[in-house]
């Protein structure tokens, strides 16, 4: 073959190699400006469908959230509250989160903490899903799939997924400070101070007045958490029918009424909340706002508290 047909060759050999390579990379620059920047939740964003329901899908649960008014519902928790703060955050991420990165062609290994995030726009239709596989080696972001697309991203955001259903719920049932406690009533027997340096006294006939300790509750109720909720028309109240009453007056007014039940066993408790006789205004607002969580559901403590609550004695 003659010099120059040889050289004529190598170079359209050689053109053909570079156009190869630049369609490749053109293809992939081209893929990956389709999605990096973009928000991740676009769909859900753009649409006017207002969402029916997240479901989010983690190795050993579902969680389903339906809105209610301004709220979350936990439809596996018996359509209790979720967390606020777990829904700001989640909330946040829909609404901000965006594909920083994108590989086409990247090793995953089985991964069991992978959690689906599904957005159901009302008509029933998904709106979004991805896959979180975990966070980046960065700690800057999340690795994350699109079920159907090729290849990972990597989107912004901080994401947190509780692994028990309890801390997907507004928690905790109760948190008091000693120093904002007036009086404590277990019972016919009542604990009080006039002021919140002064130590809690029990009153006594023909007695001096008793000062009395209370390090064995305060432990329990600077935060008391609970372990499950049941609405109170799926709660059977003649299974725990033996119950006992206690009640926390704080100095602003609020009155913290707990009723504990027990089959000697498990222990539930129903909290409703009222006023002293001269409340502040900030006191009526609290129950204002705030009754809802507690009316109508009743909760179950971990054994050991509602034991010791239960059998507490002033």
């Amino acid at each position: 073959m003659k010099p120059q047909l040889i050289k004529a060759a190598m170079i359209l050999a050689l053109g053909s190699l570079l156009s190869a390579a630049f369609s490749l990379f053109y293809i992939y620059h081209k893929e990956q400006s389709l999605w990096v920047g973009n928000l991740v939740f676009a769909a859900t964003g753009s649409s006017d469908m207002p969402i029916k329901e997240i479901i989010v899908k983690q190795p050993h649960q579902t969680i389903t959230l339906t809105p209610e008014n301004s709220f979350w519902q936990i439809k596996e928790a018996d359509n209790y509250y979720a967390a606020f703060d777990i829904m700001r955050n989640l909330r946040q991420n829909i609404n901000e989160a965006r594909f920083t990165a994108y590989e086409q062609h990247f090793p995953l290994t089985e991964d069991s903490s992978a959690t689906s995030l599904q957005i159901i726009g009302e008509n029933g239709k998904e709106l979004n899903h991805i896959v979180l596989i975990r966070p980046n080696s960065e700690g800057n972001g999340w690795l994350a799939k699109i079920p159907a697309v090729e290849g990972v991203f990597t989107i912004s955001g901080k994401y947190a997924f509780p692994n028990k259903l309890s801390d997907w719920t507004q928690q905790p049932l109760l948190s008091l400070e000693k120093r904002d406690i007036q009086s404590i009533s277990v019972g016919n027997k009542k604990a009080f101070r006039n002021e919140p340096v002064q130590p809690f006294v029990i009153s006594q006939k023909d007695r001096p007045s008793k000062v009395i300790g209370l390090e064995n509750i305060e432990r329990h109720i600077i935060y008391l958490p609970y372990i499950q909720v049941m609405s109170a028309q799926n709660f059977d109240d003649t299974r725990y029918p033996d119950c006992r009453n206690l009640s926390f007056v704080l100095f602003s007014g609020l009155v913290y009424n707990l009723r504990i039940c027990t089959d000697n066993q498990d222990y539930w408790a129903k909290l409703t909340l009222s006023t002293t006789t001269l409340p502040t205004s900030e006191t009526n607002d609290y129950i204002r706002y705030n009754a809802f969580l507690y009316d109508g559901w009743f909760f179950k403590l971990p054994e050991s508290t509602g034991r010791l609550l239960y059998q507490y004695h002033l």
